[in-house]
């Protein structure tokens, strides 16, 4: 009896304190080619001029590329 007592704290202790570590999730309201304009501005340490036009499909694959190599993915379009 006394285990079963034990084991229903624990449990109870386990379920109450599992909710804390959910955080809200920012969401960002910017463009894909803001998100990507602000990525290059980090990966090179300099700012970019904003552009006229803008690729959202070309954005999307700048953000998703490494610093590394996005000097591939942006001379090559």
């Amino acid at each position: 009896m006394r285990n079963s007592i034990i084991i229903f704290f624990v449990v109870l202790f386990i379920f109450i304190n599992c909710g804390d570590e959910i955080k809200k999730q920012e969401v960002d309201t910017r463009s894909h080619c803001e998100i990507a304009l602000d990525y290059i501005n980090n990966c090179i340490g300099a700012e970019v001029p904003r552009l006229k036009h803008c690729d959202e499909g070309v954005a999307i694959e700048i953000v998703n590329t490494p610093c590394s190599e996005l000097s591939k993915v942006i001379f090559d379009k």
